[in-house]
Parts: C-alpha cells; sequence; structure tokens
C-alpha cells in the first residue's frame, strides 16, 4: 500500500489538442480529468473506463501525446490493482513513444511511474536502475522521482537517504497537490516509525491523513488510520489506537476489502483488550457491509 498511494501525478497532463481532429481532442482531455478524478478517489475500475475511452480516441486522432498519456494512466491502474507485469508493458509502451517524441517531461514521467510500479513488487535493484537512468536524462529536480527515490530508500532501510530525499521532495511539492503531499507525509510516517520515533510519525501521518481526505482517496484515509493506530500503540495509547483501528476497519468493509478488515481487526481487537475498549459496533457493522450485495460503495 505504500506506494498504492503515490502514483496519481503519474496519469500526466492532458495533451495538447491534435490539430487533425479537435472535437476528439477535447473529448479526449475531458476524458482524462474525469479519469484522474476517479483515480485519486481509488477508483480504479471507472477510472479505467475513461482511461480506455480516451486512448482510442488519441489513436483515432493519431495524437501520440495523447496516447503516451492515456498508456500512462492505464499502467497506472494496472499497477494500483496489483498486476504490475502489464503495468510494466503499458510504461514501457509510453516511454518508447515519448522517446521517440522528444518529448522530456513525458519520458520522464513514465521512467517515474515504471519505477514506482516495481518498488511495488520489490524488485528494488529493478527500480533503481529505473532511478538512475532517469537522473542522468535529468539532474534537476523532477518531483515524481524524488518521491519515488525516497521510497526506494525506506524499503531498503536507507534511513537517512530516504528522510534527506523526502524533505527534499516536500518542500518542492505545491499546496495545491494533495495527493503528493499525503504520499510524501505517509512515506515519512512510515520512516519515523521505522525509525523508533512514534510520536513524529503521528504528526507526519496526520498530514497525510488530511491531504487524502481533501482529495477523498478511501483507500489511503483507512491505511492512515492503521498507521496512527500502530503509533498510538508504540506510545502506549491504546484507547487512541483503538478509534483509529475501528475507523480503518470500517473503510476498508465499505470498500469491500475482506483481506485488510480481517487484518486490522486483529490489530482493533489487541488494542481494545489493553484499553478495555466495547468493538462491538465495529465488527457488527464491518460484517454487515461486507456481507451487503447492494450496498453503495465508495467506487460503484
Amino acid at each position: 500500500m505504500l506506494v498504492l498511494m503515490s502514483l496519481l501525478w503519474a496519469c500526466g497532463s492532458p495533451p495538447r489538442q491534435a490539430t487533425q481532429a479537435p472535437v476528439m481532442a477535447r473529448d479526449g482531455a475531458k476524458q482524462i480529468q474525469r479519469g484522474n478524478l476517479q483515480y485519486t478517489k481509488g477508483c480504479y475500475q471507472r477510472a479505467a473506463a475513461h482511461f480506455s475511452r480516451v486512448h482510442a480516441e488519441f489513436t483515432a486522432a493519431d495524437d501520440l501525446a495523447g496516447i503516451a498519456v492515456s498508456l500512462n494512466s492505464l499502467g497506472n491502474v494496472y499497477q494500483a490493482t496489483g498486476d504490475v507485469d502489464n503495468a510494466v508493458a503499458f510504461f514501457d509502451e509510453a516511454l518508447t513513444i515519448s522517446t521517440v517524441r522528444g518529448d522530456r517531461q513525458a519520458t520522464l514521467q513514465a521512467m517515474a511511474n515504471k519505477a514506482a510500479a516495481l518498488i511495488g513488487a520489490d524488485r528494488l535493484d529493478d527500480a533503481q536502475a529505473v532511478l538512475t537512468a532517469a537522473a542522468e536524462l535529468e539532474p534537476g529536480a523532477f518531483l515524481p522521482l524524488q518521491i519515488n527515490q525516497g521510497i526506494l530508500f525506506l524499503k531498503q532501510a536507507a534511513y537517512p537517504q530516504a528522510q534527506a530525499a523526502l524533505e527534499t521532495a516536500l518542500a518542492g511539492v505545491t499546496k495545491e497537490d494533495q495527493s503528493s503531499q499525503a504520499k510524501i507525509q505517509f512515506a515519512l510516517g512510515r520512516l519515523k516509525l521505522a525509525q523508533g520515533d512514534a510520536a513524529a510519525a503521528g504528526e507526519h501521518l496526520e498530514q497525510a491523513l488530511a491531504a487524502d481526505r481533501a482529495v477523498g482517496f478511501h483507500a489511503g484515509m483507512a491505511q492512515d488510520h492503521v498507521q496512527l493506530g500502530d503509533s498510538h500503540q508504540a506510545q502506549g495509547s491504546s484507547a487512541k489506537a483503538v478509534a483509529h483501528y475501528k475507523q480503518a476497519v470500517k473503510i476498508y468493509a465499505l470498500l469491500g476489502d475482506a483481506p485488510r478488515v480481517k487484518a486490522n481487526l486483529t490489530k482493533l481487537e489487541k488494542a481494545a483488550d489493553a484499553a478495555g475498549a466495547d468493538i462491538r459496533l465495529t465488527v457488527h457493522f464491518a460484517k454487515t457491509w461486507l456481507e451487503d450485495k447492494g450496498l453503495k460503495r465508495p467506487c460503484r
């Protein structure tokens, strides 16, 4: 999930209108925007529908820039849903098109996306090779690459390097880019937990939660609550941990994610025993929402 929250910027910005088919290009830009909105919320099936439609439209318009954007966007959906091999195939195709066109920004974006997918699959050496190649292509700052390098360092337990990379990325992100804010703050929270500084971890995770709420990223909010629960447990505050685990369990139940409900119920039960808390209502709602086939879920 660490990398799960990380790829929103990867969809790229809408390409310029193709002169051959301006109406099609305008609709393509709208579809990218609509798909990005759904992707931001973690509604990947809805996002894929928009991105698939726009890929066909850009192909028909012979708009190579648009084709690369749509391939990147579809690759992100595959990566976010766990299909890393297909994700990499989409990113490689986008990378080929962007390289041939000489579009450095699009090339870097495709490389950042590919690196994120490889990090998520724990193919860390392959990811580092992509990031190194990207750094040679663009020695200056490129936010997605900076974030991914920080996360890679974190996975490698190279904590000082991870902190430096993530803090540099945080200094360069805009206030409006809530998705990147959430991703960086979440990674910093995980870093501080790994270093044994639970109090500092909580501060970063609270900011990640606020940013995920701002964009409506449901799964992101759930994982923020899980990590906040872990930080409070580490500080000996089981009652506060219970509150966060409860919310995480209920959000995952609304999303229909039974494995994560089960995993976090275990954490919740342990914290509740320590705090003497009653969690019967949370268990009831989680069970009811998981079994309710007609429930209107956030992404359906």
